[in-house]
């Protein structure tokens, strides 16, 4: 009845050593104690556990057991071992890094060791083999380069797989799809017919990216992504299409792709998950996709979607583009065109013409039915565009360069601008990393700080210094009077809140609100009809439906 896990020391931290481990356990009470370990066996560490049995396996000296009926460790398997897995009759199946796998058979006196190997180059670490659930000749087994535990790797080189086969000394019926496959996950109790007799319908593995999890529905046959949302990616912008076409909508620019919800996430448009390349950045790759915005009416009677590329971009293909979602997501294949070249930002469409903050210089603006373009010249990248009380405000970015994919919330130098009547004036003399305005009043978020206008075009501003962490973004409800703030710190919650009328008063209380939302490492925030939505750093998009009680303002 205790929880035995292992905690091996971060790969940042490592140097050019090995990762250090402790075995840990908790016992009744809720408290975390040490287990000891064999004199020396303590590198990139993993535990498995079936009572009275203890596994401990390292690529470094071994795998143990420890008996509680007889509390010694006992070296059973000299090989650089890696995951362990324990079945009902205390059956061993251990991968390695280099040497493929064994299955260790019980018997009385210990176990008698079975080698099982593939016809591949072994530079690699095998991560697993598990036998079927309902049928242990069927076997489950996963390999791939890199791991986050281990420092070995074999990164571009090394075999990466998830298989399924028949043994019996001998493969048969051997199915493997390539990419790697650290772990496996059994689903109910249907099966299918393999030449061996029964095996389990549905299983799932975790991939990297656009992989995302991986389900097969005929018993490891054939593989297909297990879900249409988004995938377990690096999110690079939250977008809510407030006017145009796609009104109403979401969309979600991320590492792997842009993908679109038009009921607040609770479904995605089937088939839309679109990259710009090569072919629409004419000949050279664009960076990252950020800003999602839609016209009143289609651009060229064919883009109901407007798309912006930028930094970080080893190519320089960038530019702001037209889509034809409609098409897309009917089934169609993607039609893209550049409408403006060179990298940008931010974007909003307001009177027929699209305001797209450039990463270079400025503003641009584009008509939408002429396709002119023209420039509002304020000083430094005018990044950050957004409309508030029918209002354009733009804030810039004047640090020499963009320094990585979190430039944004790690800027110094820049200013808030609004534009009216086609002149710009300074509304606040400082860099903001995000801002928001209703009724004219201003809520930013600069370096550590918070910041508050009354009034926007007004002198008067309040700035509260925040506790220090890495602060990202900020959402406001004004309903409510709510504020949001993201942190990409692995030891602070990754979101926070406060209230407006604490920042009014020139002091603010974060409290943690980690209720539905991964608490580390967010990247960005939107609030929209009572939905939080927190995009995080290769762990996808997480929702929040909030309920705020007026009496203490908590969620």
């Amino acid at each position: 009845e205790k929880l035995y896990f292992t905690a091996v020391l971060d790969k940042r931290y490592r140097g050019r050593g090995p990762g250090y481990g402790m075995l840990l356990f908790m016992d009744e009470k809720g408290r975390v104690r040490v287990h000891p370990t064999p004199e020396g066996v303590d590198k990139e560490i993993t535990v498995e556990a079936r009572h009275p049995y203890l596994f401990l396996s390292s690529p470094y000296s071994g795998l143990y057991v420890f008996s509680l009926e007889d509390p010694k460790w006992v070296k059973i398997l000299d090989a650089n071992t890696t995951r362990v897995y324990v079945d009902d009759d205390y059956n061993l199946y251990v991968g390695t890094i280099g040497d493929w796998w064994y299955i260790g058979w019980k018997r009385p006196d210990g176990w008698e060791w079975e080698h099982v190997t593939v016809p591949c180059d072994n530079n690699t670490i095998f991560h697993f083999i598990v036998p079927d659930p309902v049928n242990e000749k069927r076997l489950w087994f996963g390999a791939g380069g890199v791991s986050n535990i281990y420092s070995f790797s074999a990164r571009g080189s090394g075999n990466a797989f998830i298989g399924v086969g028949c043994w019996d000394g001998e493969w048969h019926d051997v199915h493997v799809k390539s990419d790697w496959a650290i772990t496996i996950a059994f689903i109910g109790e249907e099966t299918v017919e393999t030449p061996c007799g029964p095996a389990t319908k549905y299983a799932l593995i975790p991939q990297a990216g656009k992989n995302n999890i991986q389900k097969t529905e005929d018993g490891g046959y054939t593989w297909r992504r297990s879900y249409n949302g988004i995938y377990a990616d690096t999110i690079n912008a939250l977008n809510y299409i407030s006017s145009g076409i796609w009104r109403g909508s979401i969309a979600v620019t991320a590492v792997s792709g842009t993908q679109v919800t038009t009921d607040m996430g609770d479904s995605w448009l089937e088939g839309v998950d679109f990259t710009l390349g090569r072919a629409e950045g004419g000949g050279k790759l664009p960076g990252y996709q950020w800003c999602v915005v839609s016209p009143d009416v289609k651009v060229k009677g064919i883009y109901d979607l407007i798309v912006s590329t930028g930094y970080p971009s080893p190519e320089g293909g960038d530019g702001v583009f037209g889509v034809d979602l409609s098409s897309l997501s009917s089934g169609g294949r993607l039609r893209a065109e550049k409408l403006i070249d060179g990298p940008h930002y931010e974007m909003v469409v307001l009177n027929g013409k699209l305001y797209a903050g450039s990463m270079e210089s400025g503003v641009d603006v584009l008509d939408l039915e002429s396709l002119e373009v023209t420039k509002i010249p304020i000083p430094g990248k005018g990044v950050l565009v957004r409309l508030f009380d029918g209002k354009i405000f733009i804030a810039s970015y004047e640090d020499p360069a963009f320094e990585g994919d979190m430039w944004r919330w790690s800027g110094r130098r820049g200013k808030l601008y609004v534009y009216e009547d086609g002149e710009y004036q300074v509304v606040y003399d400082g860099y903001v990393a995000s801002f928001f305005v209703n009724n004219s009043e201003l809520i930013a978020l600069s370096l550590g700080h918070l910041v508050y206008k009354p009034n926007v075009y007004s002198s008067e501003v309040v700035e509260v210094e925040l506790p220090d962490a890495i602060y990202s973004d900020l959402a406001v409800d004004w309903d409510h009077g709510i504020i949001f703030l993201s942190t990409f710190d692995s030891d602070t919650p990754g979101v926070l809140w406060t209230t407006i009328d604490e920042l009014r008063e020139g002091h603010v209380e974060l409290r943690p609100l980690v209720d539905g939302l991964l608490t580390m490492r967010v990247r960005n925030l939107l609030y929209v009809d009572g939905y939080l939505f927190a995009g995080t750093e290769g762990h996808s998009v997480w929702r929040a439906k909030l309920q705020v009680s007026f009496s203490e303002a908590s969620t």
